[in-house]
């Protein structure tokens, strides 16, 4: 017959707590990175693209007055 022991119920409270409180911190964590990461992606590649830009303009045209 199963007995109800103090053990149990504590691997029981563990568990749950685990997953109400560690988990969802875990989660929002990946959430974090993977928007800093698209951020960044974002980021250098316009970087690349203004690079390319001013690679293909002629040097003269660097100069502000006409």
């Amino acid at each position: 017959m199963w007995r109800w022991n103090h053990c149990g119920a504590r691997s029981w409270v563990q568990a749950i707590s685990l997953a109400v409180f560690v988990l969802p911190g875990a989660a929002r964590a990946q959430a974090e990175v993977e928007v800093k990461d698209e951020l960044l992606r974002q980021y250098n590649a316009s970087m690349r693209k203004i690079v390319a830009l001013a690679n293909a303009m002629p040097a003269d045209a660097y100069t502000w007055s006409r």
